[in-house]
């Protein structure tokens, strides 16, 4: 499904260059990192946007926890205008629209078992920012994809525990440097060879070693081990 080329892509913001982030809002997926690199990278480029999809199971009115955070950090409220947030349910067929549409993938995760959107995005031809950290470094290495350095490794609090019940105590969580995440969001959005170069390997890659028919062969031959 997630080929270039396949979707239409959305006809809004095609004058603007659009990093996007899809992900369950709670702190391991790192929002708080994505909001406050965006605002330091480009709240002097009124054509750059961050556009999120996500959602919360508490409820919460997304947008207003980011004007919250933003005045908690001393952070100019009018990046606000250069990000959008979709709350709402939307059909596979607009996401993949999104995909299409989009510059770059952003999502600087404290933790990931897997990463299914940085491989989505890859598929679709899109250069990939993610953690050096978690599940996401089986697929994504230096030449197909954007790492961000870590800065240090934690040990989950109480309430991080709280944000998914296979969380344990022992379990840690990677901090993403901010500064090297604010460096490499200006890297890709000045420099079109490289976010291609690295988006043509990413995609190559995916296609050449993660299809759905090598992953049933490797859950069978591991059954039948």
């Amino acid at each position: 499904i997630c080929t270039p080329g396949k979707f239409q892509p959305l006809e809004k913001w095609q004058d603007q260059f659009v990093f996007f982030s899809i992900f369950e809002f709670n702190i391991r997926k790192g929002w708080d990192h994505l909001i406050k690199s965006f605002c330091l990278a480009f709240k002097d480029h009124s054509r750059v946007l961050l556009v999120i999809r996500s959602s919360s199971g508490r409820k919460k009115n997304i947008t207003r926890i980011i004007t919250d955070f933003l005045k908690s950090e001393n952070l100019q409220l009018t990046i606000m205008r250069q990000i959008v947030v979709i709350e709402e349910k939307i059909p596979p067929s607009l996401l993949y629209s999104l995909y299409e549409t989009i510059d770059a993938f952003v999502l600087p995760s404290r933790g990931e078992g897997w990463g299914m959107p940085y491989m989505e995005a890859m598929a679709f031809g899109k250069p990939v920012i993610g953690t050096n950290w978690g599940g996401n470094t089986e697929f994504m290495t230096h030449d197909n994809s954007f790492l961000i350095e870590v800065e240090k490794e934690k040990h989950l609090t109480p309430m991080d525990l709280e944000d998914n019940i296979c969380f344990e105590p022992g379990h840690r969580y990677a901090e993403p440097s901010l500064d090297h995440l604010v460096e490499v969001l200006r890297a890709v959005y000045k420099n079109p060879e490289l976010r291609q170069k690295v988006a043509q390997r990413g995609l190559m890659d995916v296609r050449k070693k993660w299809k759905h028919l090598d992953y049933a062969k490797a859950f069978f031959k591991r059954v039948e081990s």
